[in-house]
């Protein structure tokens, strides 16, 4: 019989579970456990709060998660190409296009010339969208704000410059060297170790000290 374990306990259950295999492997050293992992917590995060959102604005406004993502950075930074949407919404070409159609059809959101390139379209938010925004922002905000009670007004700032250190140090000091390069860098800068001295052996085949 399968166990389901609850968000809210899964994580000490799963650190528990980890320290008595990390025991009974003695011969696999892990240097940061998989729960100890930034991205691995940020994604289970954001997996079960966006899993749990979606269904209100899929129910309500058929949309689907990455439309209401763009729907959202739209509302806020507007207008947009859909290059500097990708940006900020850290989606791949093939899905923005994907979202920006559908919000076009189903006239949440303009497709415009944009004045100052007319090779791009520039997007912005219709009254429709407008109104569509502001209904799923009400349930997103409260939310929010359940999830955020958590921490007292001082672990909220920390945790927000902490962010804002992570997604600079992810910029400047990662994603700009490329995997390739940064795999090459990592592997160069690990300590590297003396060769083992082969032991010597005593007449009889005892090693020496």
């Amino acid at each position: 019989m399968c166990r389901t374990l609850s968000p809210v306990t899964s994580a000490p259950i799963v650190r528990a579970s980890l320290r008595g295999t990390q025991q009974s492997m003695k011969s696999t050293k892990v240097s940061v456990p998989l729960e100890d992992w930034i991205g691995y917590r940020f994604s289970l995060i954001s997996a079960r709060l966006g899993n749990f959102v979606a269904p209100m604005y899929a129910s309500r406004h058929g949309l689907t998660m990455p439309a209401w993502r763009s729907l959202a950075v739209i509302a806020r930074y507007q207008p947009l190409t859909a290059k500097q949407l990708a940006t900020l919404t850290s989606s791949d070409a093939f899905k923005v296009a994907r979202a920006i159609e559908l919000l076009v059809r189903r006239g949440l959101i303009r497709r415009d010339v944009d004045k100052e390139d007319r090779r791009r379209a520039s997007l912005s938010l219709t009254a429709a969208g407008r109104r569509v925004y502001n209904d799923i922002e009400k349930f997103v905000v409260r939310v929010e704000k359940e999830l955020m009670a958590a921490l007292d007004e001082n672990e909220i700032e920390i945790l927000r410059r902490s962010l804002d250190k992570l997604d600079r140090q992810l910029e400047s000091r990662i994603k700009i060297h490329g995997w390739e390069k940064f795999m090459k860098g990592w592997a160069e800068s690990k300590p590297r170790l003396p060769p083992e001295r082969p032991s010597r052996q005593r007449p009889g085949g005892t090693p020496s000290k």
